[in-house]
């Protein structure tokens, strides 16, 4: 998912003087340019002021980094020297679709995938022997993988597979009724489940972040106007 902070609602405002252009602002990326005549842009104006307040809007409805989840505590271990990666599009939508179907917070996902191997950028087998982008054990995977794509296959090194089997097994070890209690179970040590929770808080934060920048903020705000 992870799209940038802010420049979602840039504006480039051109000014006709004397037959020269004169750039009067730098834009953040939308690819709107305003052309003023006289210098004096007021449509576009009034359109940058309806953007603002609709990612306003949308920030203030997005309630940052918790998704029901309890807040990490100490000790952590990864987190602290760790940033929270960007997710890659096909895995943010796996968890956002896991997180739905077993009634668990995607940030959750999320955050086992970045400690587990940075959402699959680190595909090695660990030295316990744990496997996939999840990082399940064999023997925990006969029990709770899942076919997430219908292909017929467990696949422990298939995303579509491992996020799913991810959010069944925290759920059968006790998520969402306690997920400290679900994620230790996943990993038996207090350190991951306060990482996990630390990693999930801020991808929470920095989708309320992007709430503000979205498209969906920008087409509040209605087409710019052009000059008549």
């Amino acid at each position: 998912m992870s799209c940038g902070r802010g420049g979602g609602l840039g504006l480039a405002a051109v000014a006709l003087v004397g037959g020269l252009i004169a750039s009067s602002g730098a834009g953040g990326g939308s690819g709107r340019t305003v052309l003023a005549v006289g210098g004096q842009p007021q449509q576009a104006a009034a359109a940058d002021a309806a953007a603002g307040a609709a990612g306003s809007a949308a920030a203030a409805a997005c309630t940052p980094g918790d998704g029901g989840l309890p807040a990490p505590g100490n000790p952590r271990k990864d987190s602290l020297s760790r940033k929270p990666l960007p997710i890659p599009a096909d895995m943010h939508a796996l968890y956002v679709k896991a997180g739905k179907e077993y009634g668990l917070p995607w940030e959750l996902l999320a955050g086992v995938g970045m400690i587990e191997t940075g959402h699959w950028s680190d595909r090695g087998t660990s030295s316990a022997g744990a496997r996939g982008p999840m990082q399940f054990m064999p023997g925990t995977w006969a029990g709770y993988g899942i076919d997430g794509d219908g292909d017929g296959v467990k696949g422990i090194l298939n995303p579509k597979d491992a996020v799913p089997a991810a959010a069944n097994y925290l759920k059968a070890s006790g998520a969402p009724r306690d997920y400290r209690k679900a994620l230790f179970a996943y990993n038996r040590a207090n350190w991951y489940v306060n990482d996990v929770l630390w990693y999930a808080r801020s991808y929470g934060a920095k989708s309320c972040d992007d709430a503000a920048s979205s498209p969906q903020a920008a087409a509040a705000a209605g087409p710019v106007a052009g000059v008549g």
